[in-house]
Parts: structure tokens; sequence; C-alpha cells
């Protein structure tokens, strides 16, 4: 699955004296580009790719900007019709306007029962 997506916020009522993320700038735009690819191993487990890009930035000049890629390989399967297991390794990469950048690796393991 291939998805796009934009926004753009701002202000509707310019005379509120509001103070939230759009005190200090009149409009915040953001793109993200994800794809997702998912393959069954076998009818009790499966195999997912999530690859994803967002950028954000706002509409003065010189105003902050963000950028974030990340990838996220997952593994789930039920080993009994009542319980799951799920290992997630993910990648990210983050640069925001002003802050030194970084990156992330994890990996995460869930376990899961219905009763």
């Amino acid at each position: 699955m291939l998805a796009l997506a934009q926004s753009k916020s701002r202000h509707v009522d310019t005379l509120s004296n509001a103070v939230d993320d759009l005190s200090n700038v009149g409009e915040v735009r953001t793109s993200n580009l994800s794809l997702t690819l998912s393959h069954r191993l076998t009818p009790l487990s499966s195999l997912n790719l999530l690859l994803g890009i967002q950028r954000a930035g706002t509409g003065t000049a010189g105003g902050q900007a963000s950028r974030q890629t990340l990838a996220d390989l997952q593994f789930s399967t039920r080993p009994s019709p009542d319980s799951t297991i799920g290992i997630s390794l993910r990648r990210g990469h983050y640069i925001t306007t002003g802050l030194l950048p970084f990156d992330e690796t994890a990996l995460s393991a869930s376990f899961g029962v219905r009763f």
C-alpha cells in the first residue's frame, strides 16, 4: 500500500487570543509518504515492512522545520488460537531546525493472550 498525505493548518479565527501550536506562526504544512509491504508467511504468521517520510514546516521564513524517515520491520504469529507474538525492528532518522539530528534503533517484542 502506498499513501501520500498533505495538510496545511492555520487559525480560522484570526481575532482569537488562544495560545496554541499556531500562536507564533501563520501556518504549518505537513507532508507524509509511506509504503507498506505485507507478506503472509504461513496461515498464522506474517511479515510487514513500513517505510515512511514525514516533512513539516512553518509558512514563515526561517521558521521551524522537521524531517523524519522511518523503517519498521514487523513479524507476527499466532502460536495458539488465543495468543499472539509480535517482534518489531525499527530504525528512524530525525532532523529538526535548531536541534542536532539523531537516529533511533529499537527492537521490541509483544505477547498477547485473549481470555
